[in-house]
Order: structure tokens, then sequence, then C-alpha cells
């Protein structure tokens, strides 16, 4: 049996259906606005009374070495998580605007930023599904955006 590949000719583009995954980018958002986390640990280990200095002082240094390591994983991973989210939503704006935003309330906004784009290319019709896995959670959202008022009723 003998296939045949025929030329698709070029159509203007009415519809789209995209898997967005929200949980992922939230954390990636996550990752580009982790801060240090060290001073607040040392002050809360600082202002509680002991009998024990020099126990203290391990805890801190294992603090310390901790957040280093820490650290060390944000720096290597925060240009890619910064790039993927852009490339998704279609410029940088997003990591000005949700440094302070808290996670559930990011992930809301990078989908609604996602939708924005879409509308922004000329989608008026949208659809957000959001999905479960198994044990019940959010796990990602498909994002359904077409020109055509039929294209959203089907």
């Amino acid at each position: 049996m003998r296939y045949h590949v025929q030329q698709v000719r070029k159509v203007e583009q009415n519809e789209v259906l995209a898997l967005f995954h929200d949980v992922g980018a939230a954390r990636l958002r996550g990752v580009v606005h982790a801060g240090a986390r060290l001073e607040a640990e040392l002050s809360a280990l600082a202002e509680t009374p002991t009998f024990f200095p020099e126990m203290d002082e391990q805890v801190a240094e294992s603090l310390r070495a901790r957040e280093a390591r820490r650290l060390f994983r944000v720096r290597k991973m925060t240009p890619a998580a910064k790039e993927a989210v852009s490339r998704a939503l279609g410029d940088a704006t997003w990591e000005v605007d949700l440094r302070d935003v808290p996670p559930d309330r990011a992930r809301i906004e990078l989908i609604f930023r996602f939708v924005k784009k879409l509308a922004e290319a000329g989608a008026r019709h949208f659809h957000v599904l959001p999905m479960r896995g198994e044990t019940g959670g959010h796990t990602y959202c498909l994002v359904h955006a077409t020109k055509s008022p039929a294209g959203y009723t089907r």
C-alpha cells in the first residue's frame, strides 16, 4: 500500500487547542522569583531562647549550607525558566508584574495572560478546561481559542 502526501494549501489559522501547563508555569515563576529565605530562618533561630548556643551555631551553619545549595540550583535554572514562561506568554512583563503575587493567584494570572495573547492574535471565543490528575488535583488546562462563533459552540 502506498501513501501519497498532498501539499496542503496555506490557509488562515482560525482556532487552536493548547495544553497550558499552568502548574508548571507557576513553578517556573517560583524559580525566577525565589528570594533568599535564609535571613528569616536565622532571625527565628536567634530569637528563640536556648541553653545550647553551640548547637544553635551548628543549626545556623547547616541552614547556611542548605541555602547555598538551593541558591546554586535556582541560579542555574533561572534563565531557562524565564525563557520558557516568556515564550509561552509572548513577552517578559510577567517577571516584574508577578513578583509579589502568591503562587495560586500567579497560576491564574499566567492562564489569563496566555488567553490574552491568544486574543491579541485574533481569537474571540475561549474555553479554558481545567484538567485533573488521578488523585483529583489540578494538573493543567486545555485552552481552546477560536475566531469563529461556530467553532465555539460545536
